[in-house]
Protein backbone atom coordinates (compact mmCIF):
# COMPACT_ATOMS: atom_id res chain seq x y z
CA UNK A 1 0.00 0.00 0.00
CA UNK A 2 1.29 3.46 -0.91
CA UNK A 3 1.31 6.12 1.81
CA UNK A 4 -1.18 8.95 1.38
CA UNK A 5 1.36 11.76 1.37
CA UNK A 6 1.24 14.71 -1.04
CA UNK A 7 4.08 14.71 -3.56
CA UNK A 8 5.49 11.45 -2.14
CA UNK A 9 5.30 9.65 -5.50
CA UNK A 10 5.49 10.43 -9.21
CA UNK A 11 4.48 8.54 -12.35
CA UNK A 12 7.43 6.95 -14.15
CA UNK A 13 5.45 5.46 -17.05
CA UNK A 14 1.91 4.72 -18.21
CA UNK A 15 0.72 1.96 -20.53
CA UNK A 16 -2.91 2.08 -21.72
CA UNK A 17 -4.65 -1.27 -22.29
CA UNK A 18 -5.52 -2.27 -25.87
CA UNK A 19 -9.16 -1.21 -25.47
CA UNK A 20 -8.29 1.96 -23.52
CA UNK A 21 -10.41 1.07 -20.48
CA UNK A 22 -7.49 0.74 -18.05
CA UNK A 23 -3.89 1.75 -17.49
CA UNK A 24 -0.74 0.34 -15.95
CA UNK A 25 1.00 3.17 -14.08
CA UNK A 26 4.61 2.95 -12.93
CA UNK A 27 4.92 4.75 -9.58
CA UNK A 28 8.27 5.99 -8.30
CA UNK A 29 9.37 7.85 -5.18
CA UNK A 30 9.35 11.61 -5.68
CA UNK A 31 12.30 13.42 -4.19
CA UNK A 32 12.46 17.12 -3.45
CA UNK A 33 14.21 19.44 -5.86
CA UNK A 34 17.96 19.32 -5.35
CA UNK A 35 17.97 16.03 -3.43
CA UNK A 36 19.41 12.90 -4.99
CA UNK A 37 17.63 9.56 -4.78
CA UNK A 38 19.67 6.66 -3.42
CA UNK A 39 21.39 4.48 -6.07
CA UNK A 40 18.95 2.08 -7.71
CA UNK A 41 15.85 4.11 -6.85
CA UNK A 42 15.38 6.13 -10.04
CA UNK A 43 12.75 3.91 -11.63
CA UNK A 44 9.28 2.79 -10.68
CA UNK A 45 8.97 0.80 -7.47
CA UNK A 46 5.38 -0.38 -8.13
CA UNK A 47 2.87 -0.81 -10.92
CA UNK A 48 -0.70 0.26 -10.25
CA UNK A 49 -3.51 -1.02 -12.46
CA UNK A 50 -6.31 1.51 -12.75
CA UNK A 51 -9.55 1.76 -14.71
CA UNK A 52 -10.53 4.95 -16.50
CA UNK A 53 -12.96 5.77 -13.69
CA UNK A 54 -9.94 5.93 -11.28
CA UNK A 55 -10.77 2.59 -9.65
CA UNK A 56 -7.56 0.78 -8.72
CA UNK A 57 -7.84 -2.93 -9.53
CA UNK A 58 -4.40 -4.00 -8.32
CA UNK A 59 -0.83 -3.15 -7.48
CA UNK A 60 2.43 -5.05 -7.78
CA UNK A 61 5.80 -4.11 -6.28
CA UNK A 62 8.75 -4.07 -8.67
CA UNK A 63 12.36 -4.99 -7.91
CA UNK A 64 14.85 -2.13 -7.60
CA UNK A 65 16.34 -1.08 -10.91
CA UNK A 66 17.14 1.77 -13.23
CA UNK A 67 16.22 0.30 -16.61
CA UNK A 68 12.85 -0.52 -18.07
CA UNK A 69 12.60 -2.39 -21.35
CA UNK A 70 9.59 -3.02 -23.51
CA UNK A 71 6.13 -3.66 -22.09
CA UNK A 72 3.04 -5.10 -23.76
CA UNK A 73 -0.55 -5.88 -22.82
CA UNK A 74 -2.20 -9.17 -23.71
CA UNK A 75 -4.78 -8.68 -26.50
CA UNK A 76 -7.66 -9.16 -24.03
CA UNK A 77 -6.22 -6.58 -21.57
CA UNK A 78 -5.96 -8.98 -18.62
CA UNK A 79 -2.14 -9.22 -18.38
CA UNK A 80 0.90 -6.97 -18.78
CA UNK A 81 4.40 -8.17 -19.64
CA UNK A 82 7.33 -5.88 -18.77
CA UNK A 83 11.13 -6.21 -18.90
CA UNK A 84 13.18 -4.70 -16.03
CA UNK A 85 16.91 -4.63 -15.25
CA UNK A 86 19.03 -3.16 -12.45
CA UNK A 87 21.65 -1.79 -14.87
CA UNK A 88 23.16 -2.37 -18.32
CA UNK A 89 25.61 -4.99 -17.00
CA UNK A 90 23.05 -7.21 -15.28
CA UNK A 91 20.55 -9.77 -16.48
CA UNK A 92 16.97 -8.59 -16.85
CA UNK A 93 13.68 -10.10 -15.76
CA UNK A 94 10.53 -10.50 -17.83
CA UNK A 95 7.50 -10.17 -15.55
CA UNK A 96 3.92 -11.07 -16.46
CA UNK A 97 1.33 -9.47 -14.16
CA UNK A 98 -2.45 -9.65 -14.10
CA UNK A 99 -4.64 -6.57 -13.53
CA UNK A 100 -5.13 -7.56 -9.88
CA UNK A 101 -1.36 -7.14 -9.44
CA UNK A 102 -0.51 -10.83 -9.12
CA UNK A 103 2.83 -11.86 -10.57
CA UNK A 104 1.91 -14.71 -12.93
CA UNK A 105 5.42 -15.51 -14.17
CA UNK A 106 9.00 -14.32 -14.11
CA UNK A 107 11.76 -15.23 -16.57
CA UNK A 108 15.45 -14.29 -16.47
CA UNK A 109 16.88 -12.77 -19.66
CA UNK A 110 20.67 -12.88 -20.00
CA UNK A 111 22.26 -9.49 -20.74
CA UNK A 112 19.41 -7.98 -22.81
CA UNK A 113 21.28 -4.74 -23.69
CA UNK A 114 18.43 -2.42 -22.76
Amino acid sequence: KLPNEPRAYRFDFVYPSPDGTQFALGVARNYTLGSRPPPGEYGASSIIFMRRNSQITGMSPLPPGNLRGPAAWSPDGTRLAIVLAANTESDAQLYVLDVAGARLSEQRIERPYL
